[in-house]
This record gives C-alpha cells, structure tokens and sequence, in this order.
C-alpha cells in the first residue's frame, strides 16, 4: 500500500534505497491529480524516529528531483510534493499495524466485509496478515486481511473524549 500504480511502484524502488541511505523511510507514494494538475506526493519518515523537518524535505526533495530528472518516469508535467507523515499518517506496511496497536485508525477495505468497507477503530492485534479492529461507536471486532486493506490511516483525534473538554465561559449579559 505503499504504492497503488506501476509507476508509483517504479518510483518507490528507485527512491527507496537512497533516501534510506540519507536516514529517511518512504511511508507512501501518490501520483494524484487535483484540477488538471498532477500531484507526485511523497511523504517519508526518518528512521531514527525523529520528527521530520522542513530542511529534510529539502534535502529528500532536491535528491528526488535529480533521481527523477535522470530517469524521467513520469512523461508529462506534475509537482514534486516532499512532506512527513503527519498526525494523521498513512499506514502502509503490516509492520506499521503493528506499531499502530492500540491506537485509533480509519481502514477503507477494498471488498466489503459484512456489507462495510470503510471502518474506525482501535487496532487490537495483528496476526497472520489480519488486523483486528475494534470498531469505534459499536462493541465489535472485526478482522480484516491485510490484503484487503485499500487505505488506512491513524487517527489521531479518536482518542480524545469531547466530553471532557472544558467549554468556554460565556459572559452574561
């Protein structure tokens, strides 16, 4: 899920390798299109679970830039886009999941399961290339294939109780 496409497949690989040398980890690739405009966005960790900063998007972007400046796999005009993975990050990888145990995620399936495809929940295991979620509003777990697994995402803000959010004092009047 790193990638979706051939070419995206392509880009990876050729990436991939060097900007692990430079201490970063690819977590997606997207070529998208936006208004008629094509998108390369490429969003990377470091390996040293650092935060990524904007010099190291610089320096990642530049470097890709030449990789793709000499091997031209893209034959029409797009935008290098270079980014961390956000709070809400891309889960990509089985090892991700793992990581991701006990945390909020969004899940888009590719096939249905139980007339459902897109799901929110808490990761509650992962095991022989299934993930166990339990669902959000309903006291259920569902298990889905890795393979099934189109888009997911962490959810950072599943967490956190709105109810115990202090509301603003209101002046009376």
């Amino acid at each position: 899920m790193i990638y979706q496409s051939q070419i995206e497949a392509f880009i990876y690989n050729l990436i991939a390798p060097p900007m692990e040398n430079l201490g970063y980890d690819i977590a997606r690739i997207r070529l998208l299109q936006s208004g008629g405009k094509k998108l390369l966005q490429i969003m990377m960790d470091k390996l040293d679970g650092e935060q990524i900063n904007i010099s190291d998007c610089e320096k990642a972007s530049h470097y890709i830039s030449t990789l793709l400046d000499v091997e031209d796999p893209i034959k029409f005009e797009y935008s290098l886009e270079v980014s961390s993975t956000g709070f809400d990050r891309p889960i990509t990888r089985e090892k991700d999941f793992v990581n991701a145990i006990g945390k909020f995620v969004k899940i888009a399936a590719k096939m249905p399961i139980d007339g459902q495809k897109r799901f929110s929940g808490k990761i509650a295991s992962v095991a022989d290339s299934n993930i166990s979620l339990e669902l959000k509003d309903v006291e259920k777990v569902v298990s889905i294939p890795f393979s099934n697994i189109f888009e997911a995402t962490l959810d950072y803000f599943a967490g956190i109780d709105s109810s115990n959010k202090k509301q603003p004092k209101r002046k009376k009047k």
